[in-house]
């Protein structure tokens, strides 16, 4: 099967992998671009690329129950996601509706993300929204709104210092690991805003996997209004 290499993001030729313990096989309908995988890529060294996959189940590890062969699902497999086939834990793996998956790969880490930073709000403060056009930036004005938090973008400085918050990055495999209940909530949320119209994710381009080295540079630019997605 093909995988992009780290070093090169130039395409190579690997055996399918198998799932262990807790794990899925999924074959990716989509694959998110994040910030921080671009900048591992261009550190260069040894390693495989990871970010948010969506797709088809076409395998399953001993001890994964609830999903069957065909399911449409979700994941963050944080390594190994830019390729053909992909090996994904259970805990990060969700079910998605039939054909959302570039929809899914642009809302839910990029979502998850925003609620995170957003949850440390107390009623009527603000929040600072920087990068407001990028794959999380965008969800989180969004979602400021939907929260009745006052976002729109960068807000003036003066009442920054007056004590707004400022929505940043966070390690999802930590808080998938340690706040469970908390991931499947935030979960639930993003979908129920999604399919009532109260969040919208863009998707700024989809580009062969073949491109992945453009789809880096687009984001490492910050030319992207939205998500940039990969389609093996």
């Amino acid at each position: 099967m093909r995988r992009v290499r780290l070093d090169t993001l130039t395409i190579e030729q690997i055996p399918e992998p198998a799932p262990a313990e807790g794990e899925f096989l999924i074959r990716p309908a989509a694959i998110g671009v994040t910030l921080p995988v671009v900048r591992m890529s261009r550190r260069g060294g040894p390693g495989v690329l990871g970010g948010e996959v969506a797709g088809t189940v076409i395998g399953l590890g001993p001890g994964v129950t609830g999903y069957a062969l065909g399911d449409q699902v979700v994941t963050l497999p944080f390594t190994g996601s830019y390729q053909d086939v992909v090996v994904a834990p259970a805990a990060v793996t969700s079910p998605i509706p039939p054909g959302a998956a570039v929809t899914a790969v642009a809302l839910v880490r990029s979502g998850h993300v925003a609620l995170a930073a957003l949850d440390s709000l107390a009623a009527g403060e603000s929040v600072l929204i920087t990068a407001a056009a990028s794959g999380v930036g965008h969800l989180a004005v969004q979602l400021a709104r939907a929260r009745a938090s006052s976002g729109g973008g960068t807000i003036a400085a003066p009442d920054l210092l007056a004590g707004a918050k400022t929505v940043t990055g966070l390690a999802m495999r930590h808080f998938a690991a340690t706040h469970p209940n908390l991931y499947a909530t935030h979960e639930r949320e993003l979908w129920k805003l999604a399919e009532s119209g109260q969040l919208r994710p863009a998707i700024h381009a989809e580009l062969p996997l073949t491109d992945a080295a453009r789809a880096h540079d687009i984001l490492e630019s910050r030319q992207n209004l939205g998500k940039v997605v990969l389609r093996p």
